[in-house]
């Protein structure tokens, strides 16, 4: 229960802070995991624990198998929802996407490991507008529904800040997602199971916050 409970934490907290979890399809194996533990585990000890029908060395063995068993399920969740988890936010054109360990291509700028993690999760990235991400954006209505190539390549990312003068551009459009204030913008983040929203502060350019869409 402790294992679980610490998991549960650290993965809400740390590897997908703000909403990430459904957004990444991470809520189903954290689910899946919390189940192997409260359910099929003590399901298997009432199937298996028969004092009345076993002697100690078969009971002792019947537990240890269990045990053995919810600890190597617990371990394959716990890695799955690791691998899963993003490590980069990479705005692209006009939106984030969710980007693993496993999708960077390349050699992250030392400007960019710099910059804290948002929430002590994923780091927030700007992905410069080279001339082939902008050909990119151009030839899709609408935006990206996936992540493009440019948002992998490590070598375009640079600190969020730089992306003030992109956010601004994004205010003033009519189509812009906005507080009536104008002091921040509001941007759809993309990942391998759902969306959310992230809120940018238009003076900093700094992530302030990731909410669920309604």
């Amino acid at each position: 229960m402790a294992l679980v409970g610490g998991l549960a934490f650290w993965v809400l907290t740390h590897w997908y802070p703000g909403g990430l979890l459904s957004v990444q399809g991470g809520t189903s194996i954290l689910i899946w995991v919390i189940g192997i533990t409260f359910v099929v585990g003590p399901i298997l000890t009432a199937i298996l624990f028969r004092p009345d029908r076993k002697g100690k060395k078969e009971l002792r063995f019947d537990l240890v198998l269990i045990l053995v068993l919810q600890l190597s399920l617990f371990a394959y969740g716990a890695w799955t929802l690791s691998i899963q988890r993003p490590i980069y936010l990479a705005f692209v054109y006009d939106r984030f996407f969710a980007i693993t360990s496993q999708d960077v291509i390349g050699t992250v700028p030392n400007e960019v490991t710099a910059v804290p993690a948002w929430s002590n999760g994923p780091r927030p990235v700007f992905v410069k507008p080279s001339l082939a991400a902008q050909l990119e954006a151009v030839s899709t209505v609408g935006g990206f529904d996936e992540a493009p190539p440019t948002a992998f390549l490590a070598g375009g990312y640079a600190p969020l800040a730089e992306g003030v003068p992109r956010f601004n551009q994004m205010q003033q459009s009519p189509e812009s997602d906005t507080t009536a204030q104008t002091s921040t913008l509001t941007v759809p983040v993309i990942g391998r199971a759902g969306e959310a929203r992230a809120i940018l502060d238009l003076k900093t350019g700094s992530l302030v916050g990731i909410a669920p869409v309604k």
